[in-house]
């Protein structure tokens, strides 16, 4: 799938879009307000505000209906204190990290 399939209608929503934030109070895509350490073994920094959606070099992930998905991460935070990671692949999602600004560290 592509960005133009979208926006030809060739490839059309079936139903309306969903916003996180109004319907878990506090919770939004994104990561901290301050710069944080890429999620191991990345050595790098992720910035404050980047993109929290990482699917390539798009922000589309594609399920299929036999369960399987693109690869790749979402990352959904508070803002203030807590992010998570939620990695997709095959048609999974797992939260598999979560990084606490008080520990300054990424845990299980």
């Amino acid at each position: 799938m592509r960005s133009d399939d979208i926006a030809s209608g060739h490839d059309p929503l079936i139903g309306p879009g969903r916003d996180l934030a109004s319907r878990y109070e506090g919770v939004d895509f994104g990561l901290l307000d301050v710069p944080i350490p890429e999620v191991p073994p990345g050595g790098g920094t992720l910035a404050a505000a980047s993109d929290p959606v990482r699917f390539g070099r798009s922000d589309i992930i594609t399920f299929t209906p036999h369960g399987t998905s693109s690869s790749g991460t979402l990352y959904v935070s508070d803002g203030a204190g807590v992010s998570l990671r939620w990695f997709f692949s095959e048609g999974r999602a797992d939260p598999d990290l979560g990084f606490d600004r008080d520990l300054w560290a990424w845990t299980r």
